[in-house]
């Protein structure tokens, strides 16, 4: 048997796959990709360098409820997220932070439909499509499979081969909430990890304490919840892609989540 199959069954995570695409359903407080979001009166929309970071979409608590058999989501509510398209926001540095922006408002006050902010341009105003969720099963990219059993892969041709027996296919038009992410790169929740202590991941990584270095990379996995994936979205003559065909992940700590502080997250945008 290929052992490998084995060991990605071992760190197999429930998703929630988010389909995009078709019209919406109209209401306030409905999931749905693009458009206007729904958001409290007293809501100011995120900013970064200036410019009006980019509304991504809008997933509803109570949709998502009956996928998610953990209950690691609010089961109430509304989770909301903003990009900055205009602004080189990669997540390399601490400084990125801003560019990736998640909001849950609950219902303790009512929603409007927010107007856009005066600057945004008109190409940013993405336009209004369907969501669906489905639940499914991921399984670690080989990226968090080699920090996750600490070896290198020594057969990635038999690495592969157990992910088509386990059914594990991955595109730039993978969206989903939960789980494990579907990377084009190198591992994120590293990167996380390291900026929420206000180190950066770019020219100065070297200079972070090797201690800090080789005693984060593991517990990273373990800590660094996927709350949003978003790829590339297509519809008629729209087209919506971060970079040549990339991802945008949204993390969060696993104690933020139960704890209900989605300003702890961080991003990072990865492409081919």
């Amino acid at each position: 048997m290929n052992r490998y199959i084995s060991l990605l069954q071992r760190y197999c995570q429930s998703s929630i796959r988010i389909e995009i695409g078709g019209s919406s359903t109209e209401g306030l407080g409905v999931s749905h990709f693009g458009g206007k979001p729904d958001v409290p009166a007293d809501f100011i929309w995120p900013v970064f360098k200036n410019m009006p970071l980019i509304f991504l979409a809008q997933l509803s608590c109570r949709e998502l409820a009956p996928f998610d058999i953990n209950h690691e989501l609010p089961e109430t509510g509304l989770l909301s997220f903003f990009y900055a398209l205009d602004g080189e926001c990669y997540g390399y540095e601490s400084r990125d932070k801003g560019g990736f922006r998640a909001f849950w408002f609950d219902e303790s006050k009512p929603l409007v439909c927010s107007e856009y902010p005066i600057g945004i341009p008109e190409r940013n105003m993405l336009p209004r499509l369907g969501i669906r969720f489905t639940r499914e099963a991921t399984y670690p990219h080989c990226e968090d499979f080699i920090i996750l059993t600490d070896r290198q892969i020594d057969d990635y041709d038999k690495f592969e081969e157990a992910e088509k027996e386990l059914s594990i296919h991955r595109n730039d038009r993978m969206h989903r909430t939960l789980g494990w992410a579907d990377l084009i790169q190198n591992n994120t929740t590293w990167k996380c990890e390291l900026l929420s202590r206000g180190y950066s991941f770019g020219a100065d990584f070297m200079k972070i304490p090797e201690e800090i270095r080789n005693g984060t990379k593991l517990p990273s996995v373990h800590r660094w919840k996927l709350l949003f994936q978003i790829g590339t979205v297509k519809e008629g003559n729209f087209t919506l892609m971060f970079g040549d065909a990339g991802k945008l992940y949204f993390f969060i700590p696993e104690e933020d989540l139960k704890a209900r502080r989605f300003d702890r997250v961080y991003g990072e945008m990865q492409c081919y």
